[in-house]
């Protein structure tokens, strides 16, 4: 079982600072933080050089209110839906693939750098890279 946890809005460190499940030192829970566009730590996102995982979209996300109407939110959720939706898309593609396999694709591909101030040393979510690598792990 896998569980994509969101760090928390509150731009708190998680390594000071534990939020659960988002801090959970299981394998099984990837602890998400939101990025800007530019790919870097989003204004209010938690973050935690070891208690939070992996950064994805979560600023200025165009989303619906609950009226149906358009407008751009931002949040750890929104984070934490796009690291959801590519480890769906892992299970899809590789559905041999064992439930520690899913969140070591996704950590191992992030794409890594400056831009997240080591505040999230797992780097920015890669979903190509994360099914490169799963799909070359199977042939193996």
């Amino acid at each position: 079982m896998l569980v994509v946890a969101s760090a928390g809005n509150d731009g708190g460190d998680r390594d000071s600072v534990p939020s659960y499940p988002a801090s959970s030192a299981s394998s099984a829970v990837v602890s998400v933080a939101s990025s800007t566009r530019g790919g870097r730590l989003a204004y209010a996102s938690a973050y935690g050089a070891s208690g939070v995982d992996i950064a994805a979209p979560g600023d200025n996300i165009v989303t619906t209110d609950l009226r149906g109407r358009y407008g751009t939110h931002s949040g750890t959720s929104f984070a934490a839906a796009y690291v959801s939706g590519a480890a769906a898309l892992l299970a899809a593609a590789q559905p041999a693939a064992s439930g520690s396999q899913l969140p070591g694709a996704l950590l191992a591909s992030a794409r890594h750098g400056d831009r997240l101030d080591g505040r999230v040393p797992g780097g920015q979510l890669n979903v190509a890279g994360a099914v490169k690598r799963l799909a070359l792990r199977a042939r193996r």
